[in-house]
């Protein structure tokens, strides 16, 4: 009988869960939709469940869902994923859920863009870090680039040029090359080779910086030097966005250098007179005339008072299920601190993202900018206002009687010409227009699986004119006006191929693989013509023509090519153990037949620590990983044709035995041999965050080497060549780098703050078969730093009762003293020694933004430790008896002092001298913000969504030792040989802001 209700139980529980199912799944219905970021972009791998239960899936590699559900309208659908805010969504009657999700503030693991794809930030195995449009949006950017100053551990960013529209200098962890660029590779929305200063950075969702082997080998012989990746703004669903922003700036020169009053100038030109037994320069009248009236002012005669900058964007973004846009125009009008001097750039930005069907989505990105530059270029030394400005007599009336340019000089002074005149009189024009063109297409396969393939170019379109007056310093030393006109277009064209699997089996495996077939073409042609001596100056450098003497007519032509294909698996064992491994392989037409292709390996792990149990159980972590990678990485640091021999267009042959006639002959040597620089970097990273991520810290260590250096090894002369480029040397970078960050406060009182600091070292490890090489003011030695000053070493002035040494020398007491290396009692260049360095010790950042109710405030702060400045406007100063010092020149009854007198034995050793070498070390205010966000019940009375004024200022306090403009200026440019050397830049500003923003 037992046996019998058992059976007959079991029989009726079978039953009724058969009934029980098949009412279930007749009262089941499919539920689908799209998950996207802010962006409009998909999300993949977002956790989508029904609440209360176990029912659910995740999103595919296009944030695409679908998932069987009761039909129940009472049930709530849940989103989520790391790194983003968690959302509810009422099922309703509703078959199709599409939803956004926003990035946490203090969430781990946004996605980020780790090239030719994104990745969870939990998942990164490499050094990558992330500023985003957010952190951008608070300060009043007119240059992409500042948006990173002091902000990334291991990134050191200058600003060399104070000239609207300037040079900024990018180093990530340190310069590898020597005869190479060292620049970043700059990747815009997946093309290779843009560049931040033509991109508006109200445009930008994001930037991501690759710094170490395992992020930047994806892009093989590119990456060497880091990889800064650009994400600009795409259109998203919904209703139309329209955003006005405007600001406007002023100007104002930062610093100035001390010289000598007029009177000083004059008292102390009498003194030196007076010495070597000449008339006065100057009588008693003069000196008190000057003393009352101060002389000219030379800076206040070529310098604006405030220079204005106006910059105003206005964008619209918007879409529909199936299709988004964004359109944008900018338009930035600078005048710059020297008269005459001015920049304008116009941008436009359209990116549309079509769907077309379920697996076909195509897209077009556009961004284009006209660049126009009027003034002279200020790099150099000869003719340069700024230098002019602070040696020209201020004795000297601007004009004589008759109106023309005054040049008198009460003593001759080389390369000096009146500052207005420097200023005013050059006609110099620079126009410049860069097109960067996109397209893609962008197939899903399957559910796991998608391909992608783009197209797209960048264009470069220059033109140069100048035209230099009598009244130049080149038109008054030659006797003759002068004009040139260039024109130059490069143009880069890129393929792109990616296949990308994703697939998560078990909740337990993360599979991501990526194949890359890419190909890139670059060509560069340019022409330039000079001509001299015009018999009317009206038309300037618009009429060649009419010049009498055709001083230079050339053109050029090169071409290059890039064939790539690249491999990469990421792999993550349940989200604690994380595997990425790259294989790219390069393959250049500027090396010779055996040596075209490059081939760069990486590999990386992490382990996230804080998903172990034992590390759970000490209630300390929020997140702990541990990171270490090795990769390689290389560089084409040569010209197109390095490997060819080459002829030289530039011969003259005397065929009349009287004149030259253009002849071509031998020109570089050619090497087949030539092959990439490699450069191989082992990193160790840990990732620390405490107390739900309100408080984290990464710390890396790395060392980087880079072989193979192409560099120009002399050859005897009877080989009719100087030089042969060969792979030779060898330099090493070692670092490291620390970021602490948190958000003290997150209430209605919000306070987030980061402080970040690193250090680098590049030293030359190798250096082909002489072991050194002597540039200028520098040296490049075995077993030194880059940018290591080599000269004299000074040792102050010689006194009066060392006047029986001094002459062993054939000086003087009151005449420079110098070390001598060598003890023969002569000072040549075999008593150069190495006297400094350019590189800093370290470089740190410390930024703030605090917000209260309506209010918020940023401050930013970064420092350079360490480094030496070669401050050769000083010596040009004091040579021309204009630099302040010169009051306490040595003499009989003022020996305490280390500036030389006044004497027929004087020996001037230029500057390569540690005399003028200063610390350059600083700390400045780089930015203060104030900003107000209007109410939105205020708003929407005037029909806005939101509208934000600010007050910002910029490098408002800047504390250092150094006597020069700026010690972060530079007029070696983007040279790492060469590094702190000041030679009268353009001066950097202080700048006063008031901006708006508003959104309809």
């Amino acid at each position: 009988m037992k046996k019998n209700l058992f059976r007959n139980l079991k029989m009726i529980i079978t039953c009724s869960m058969l009934l029980l199912s098949t009412v279930a799944f007749s009262q089941s219905r499919q539920l689908s939709g799209t998950v996207v970021d802010t962006s409009g972009e998909g999300i993949p791998g977002v956790n989508v469940i029904v609440k209360g239960t176990v029912t659910g899936t995740v999103t595919d590699i296009d944030g695409k869902y679908s998932l069987k559900v009761d039909d129940n309208p009472n049930l709530t659908i849940q989103f989520s994923f790391i790194g983003y805010k968690a959302l509810e969504q009422q099922l309703s009657n509703q078959s199709v859920i599409n939803v956004t999700l926003e990035q946490d503030a203090i969430g781990l693991d946004e996605v980020v863009a780790v090239g030719y794809g994104v990745q969870r930030k939990s998942d990164l195995t490499g050094s990558i870090a992330s500023v985003s449009s957010d952190q951008m949006k608070e300060i009043p950017l007119s240059r992409v680039d500042q948006a990173l100053q002091g902000k990334i551990a291991g990134v050191n960013i200058s600003t060399t040029d104070g000239s609207p529209g300037g040079n900024v200098k990018i180093r990530i962890r340190g310069a590898n090359s020597i005869n190479g660029g060292n620049q970043p590779l700059i990747v815009v929305d997946g093309f290779l080779g843009g560049d931040l200063k033509t991109i508006n950075p109200s445009d930008i969702e994001s930037i991501e910086v690759l710094k170490d082997a395992s992020a930047t080998a994806v892009y093989g012989s590119r990456g060497a030097n880091g990889v800064v990746l650009v994400t600009t703004k795409q259109g998203s669903k919904g209703k139309t966005e329209v955003t006005f922003s405007s600001y406007a700036s002023a100007h104002e020169k930062m610093n100035s250098v001390d010289i000598l009053a007029a009177h000083e100038y004059a008292q102390i030109l009498n003194e030196r007179a007076a010495i070597f037994n000449q008339p006065a320069l100057f009588s008693a009248q003069e000196i008190e005339e000057f003393k009352q009236t101060g002389g000219t002012d030379w800076e206040e005669e070529i310098y604006r008072d405030y220079a204005l900058l106006h910059n105003s964007q206005l964008s619209v973004a918007g879409g529909s299920e199936k299709i988004k846009y964004y359109l944008s125009a900018n338009i930035v009008d600078q005048n710059g601190l020297i008269h005459n001097n001015d920049y304008k750039r116009f941008g436009l930005k359209a990116s549309i993202d079509a769907e077309l069907n379920d697996w076909i989505t195509v897209g077009f990105n556009a961004i284009g900018n006209k660049e126009t530059k009027h003034g002279m270029n200020f790099n150099g030394y000869w003719g340069n206002p700024v230098d002019n400005a602070l040696r020209f007599p201020n004795t000297t009336p601007v004009y004589n009687e008759d109106g023309t340019y005054c040049n008198d000089t009460p003593i001759p002074s080389v390369g000096l010409y009146n500052p207005v005149a420097t200023v005013m009189e050059p006609r110099r024009l620079a126009i410049t227009y860069n097109a960067l063109i996109n397209a893609y297409a962008k197939f899903k396969l399957s559910d796991d699986l998608s391909f992608k393939t783009s197209v797209g170019s960048n264009t470069i379109v220059k033109n140069g004119n100048s035209f230099s007056p009598l009244t130049t310093l080149n038109g008054f030393n030659s006797g003759k006006n002068n004009a040139s006109v260039s024109n130059s277009i490069s143009s880069n064209w890129q393929n792109t191929n990616t296949l990308n699997y994703l697939k998560t089996i078990n909740d337990i495996h993360r599979l991501n693989g990526t194949l890359v077939f890419e190909q890139q073409h670059t060509e560069y042609r340019s022409n330039n013509s000079s001509v001299r001596n015009f018999p009317t100056e009206a038309l300037g450098y618009n009429k060649l023509g009419l010049g009498e003497e055709r001083n230079t007519i050339d053109s050029g032509h090169n071409e290059s090519n890039i064939l790539s294909f690249m491999g990469r698996i990421n792999y993550s064992f349940m989200d604690r153990y994380l595997f990425t491994v790259t294989y790219r392989a390069d393959g250049s037409s500027k090396f010779g037949e055996d040596n075209k292709w490059g081939y760069f390996p990486s590999a990386s792990f992490a382990w996230r620590l804080s998903e172990e149990s034992f590390i759970k159980e000490m209630n300390v972590f929020s997140n702990l990983k541990f990171r270490t990678s090795y990769g390689e990485t290389g560089s084409q640091a040569t010209g197109a044709y390095s490997s060819l021999t080459k002829l030289n267009t530039g011969m003259g042959y005397p065929l009349n035995g009287i004149s030259q006639t253009i002849g071509i002959g031998p020109g570089s040597n050619g090497n087949s041999d030539l092959k990439w620089e490699k450069t191989g970097q082992i990193n160790l990273g840990i990732d620390a965050g405490f107390f739900d991520n309100r408080l984290s810290f990464v710390l890396d260590l790395y060392k980087k080497t880079t072989k193979d250096l192409l560099l120009d090894d002399p050859l005897p002369r009877y080989t009719g060549h100087s030089s042969i480029r060969r792979n030779m040397g060898e330099v090493e970078n070692k670092g490291i780098e620390f970021l602490l960050s948190g958000s003290p406060c997150v209430n209605n009182f919000k306070w987030d703050v980061s402080f970040n600091i690193s250090s680098n070292k590049s030293r030359i490890s190798e250096f082909g078969n002489s072991g050194y090489k002597i540039i200028d003011e520098y040296i490049l030695k075995q077993g030194e730093e880059l940018g290591t000053f080599y000269g004299y070493k000074y040792l102050g002035v010689w006194k009066s009762n060392e006047a029986e040494e001094a002459a062993k020398f054939g000086s003087a007491p009151g005449d420079s003293k110098y070390y001598d290396l060598d003890n023969n009692n002569a000072i040549n260049e075999d008593d150069k020694v190495i006297i400094g360095n350019g590189q800093p010790d370290f470089v740190w950042g410390l930024n703030n933004n605090f917000s209260y109710k309506n209010f918020d405030l940023s401050a930013e702060i970064n420092g350079v430790q360490g480094n030496q400045i070669l401050n050769v406007t000083r010596y040009w100063l004091n040579r021309s008896i204009r630099a302040a010092e010169m009051v306490n020149y040595y003499r009989p009854d003022n020996q305490d002092t280390n500036v030389p007198g006044f004497s027929n034995t004087e020996k001037d050793y230029n500057t390569p001298n540690s005399r003028w070498l200063e610390d350059g070390s600083f700390v400045r205010l780089r930015n203060v913000t104030l900003g107000y966000t209007f109410n939105e019940d205020l708003l929407k009375k005037v029909k806005l969504s939101s509208a934000r004024v600010y007050f910002s200022g910029q490098n408002l306090l800047t504390i250092t030792d150094y006597s020069g403009f700026d010690p972060e200026l530079s007029s070696t440019g983007n040279s790492d040989t060469k590094v702190g050397l000041d030679a009268s830049p353009y001066p950097s500003a202080k700048i006063y802001t008031i901006g708006l923003d508003i959104k309809f």
